[in-house]
This record gives C-alpha cells, structure tokens and sequence, in this order.
C-alpha cells in the first residue's frame, strides 16, 4: 500500500481536482494580479520541490507535518459548509471526512485513479461555469485592486511540493499543473468582472454568489454545489493520504493509524469550531514543504563528501 507506484499524470490529475475547486472558493474574491502571482509562486516552488527536493525521513520533522496537515485539515473542514450556502452544515464536513478516510484508507493507487476520473468532471464544468459569467463583466471591473489571496488559499497552493515528493518518486512535473494558476486567475477575474470588486470582496463564496446573480444561475447552483463538494472531498483525500504517508514514516505500519486520527482531530476542530488563522500554517507549510526538501539533499551531499 505505501510503496507508491503513481504515474505522473495521475498525480497531477489528482492535484488539479483537488486544488483548484477549494482555491477558487477561497481566491475569488481577491484581484486576479493577486492570484495570478500567488498561484504562479506556489506552482514554481512545487515543481522545484518535485524535481529536485528530497522527502525529510527524520520522525520529529514527519509527527511535526502531521500535525500542521491536521490544522490544515480542520481549518479546511470549517470552509466547507460555504458550498451550500442555504443549507450548509458543520454535518457536511463531518460526513465528507468519514468519506475521505474511508477512501484514503484503500491507498493512492486508488484514491489517484478517482482523482483522474474526477478531473474530466471538475475541469470541463468550471470552464462552462466561468463561461456563462463572460458575457456579463464589466471591462472597468478588470483593473487589479488590493485584495490579495488568503493566507489559508496559499497554504493549499503549497500543497503540490509535499504531495509531490511524499507520493511520487521525483521527475519532471507536467505541464497540465499550470491549469491550477490559470483556472483561478479566470475565476477571480470573472468574479470580480461580474460582481465587482468591492462585492466580490465582501462575499464568504464570491464564485458560488456569481453564479447565482445570472440568469441561468436556478441552472447551475445545484451543480456548482456538488462540483465545489467534490473538489473538498478530492482535497480532503489527498491529505489524509500524506498524513498516512508522515505516520508510515514515522513508525512503520502506522499508516492507517495516522490516517483515523488525523480524520478525528479534523473533525473534533469542526465541530468545536477550533481552527489555525492562515498566517500561522503559511510559514510552517512554506518551511516543511518547500525550504526543507530543498536543502535536505544539499546537506546529504555534504555528509556523503565527509
């Protein structure tokens, strides 16, 4: 089950399901400069990850992953009831847990091959989404104001580098990864074309509050819905299989382990609204997940030169 076997393309199909429905949700209502240029830092840094970085084995720096992957998780988990804004439940994120957990348990072979069938659905339906709302922006909507993206919405962009090096064995990333940049910045840009800047701004899901201002929204919104509903469930599958992966490393046999109680401390946080402010999990994550597997092979280098 740990010894991975994805193939480059499942892998970044899987990625691009899981992020680009979360990050939408959580970057369209900052000005599309500002995602465009978050996403492109976030995507560079993975890709040097995914070439050349080198996964940490020491147990203190895998048990302190897991834990920032599960605030991660719980700060998520309290983001996803804003996919159904007239009925949304904390019951909605304590379900799609128990379901990630049961997928991730079965392994990433399996859970990377979902992802794939999950990316011809995602993709084609955000472009359709985006499509419907071209029509309606406004020219002088477009220019590129303050807003910038969350600190949480980083923090996700960031996740690409520690899958990369955690579930694939390292080569040359694929092109296909630079939909994550381009489908958020079309999105903001939308967003902020249709509604307006400053609307977009104030909106808890400015994409789902867009799609709703058109014409065709009784259309889409069930739709949209299910669509922003898979890409959490994608998101929360892909970190619980890396909190599997840290627990396998830190004590063989405990993957499954590192998997159900990272999936309850998760849901703990829900329900007791306990979450991490962004800022505190950017640094933590840009440290564990980009500067770390960097130098990891430098200083081998060095000891191997001694």
């Amino acid at each position: 089950m740990w010894k991975n076997n994805l193939s480059q393309s499942q892998l970044t199909a899987w990625l691009v399901g899981a992020l680009v429905p979360t990050v939408i949700q959580l970057a369209a209502g900052a000005s599309w400069l500002s995602v465009l240029l978050t996403a492109s830092v976030c995507l560079i840094l993975a890709a040097m990850c995914w070439q050349w970085g080198e996964a940490p084995k020491g147990k203190f720096l895998c048990l302190v992953q897991w834990g920032l992957l599960v605030s991660v998780l719980a700060t998520v988990g309290q983001q996803i009831p804003q996919a159904w804004p007239k009925g949304g439940h904390k019951a909605v994120s304590l379900i799609l847990l128990a379901l990630a957990l049961w997928a991730a348990r079965k392994g990433t072979g399996a859970c990377a091959c979902v992802g794939c069938v999950l990316f011809w659905f995602t993709v084609p339906l955000y472009l359709l989404l985006m499509g419907t709302g071209v029509p309606r922006i406004k020219p002088q909507w477009l220019r590129p104001g303050g807003e910038t993206v969350s600190a949480l919405g980083a923090v996700l962009l960031l996740t690409p580098a520690a899958a990369s090096i955690h579930l694939y064995n390292r080569k040359r990333p694929q092109p296909r990864l630079l939909l994550i940049p381009v489908l958020c910045t079309l999105a903001a840009s939308v967003v902020s074309g249709v509604l307006s800047p400053a609307a977009a701004a104030v909106e808890a899901a400015p994409f789902y509050e867009m799609i709703r201002s058109l014409s065709s929204a009784n259309r889409f919104e069930a739709v949209l819905s299910a669509a922003v509903t898979v890409g959490w469930f994608s998101f929360l599958v892909l970190g619980l299989s890396l909190c599997g992966q840290w627990a396998e490393h830190f004590r063989p046999g405990w993957g499954k382990r590192g998997m159900t109680a990272a999936a309850f401390l998760a849901a703990l946080g829900v329900v007791l609204s306990w979450s991490v402010p962004g800022p505190a999990l950017l640094l933590p994550a840009a440290i564990l997940w980009v500067f770390v597997p960097l130098v990891t092979p430098v200083f081998s280098k060095i000891k191997k030169s001694k």
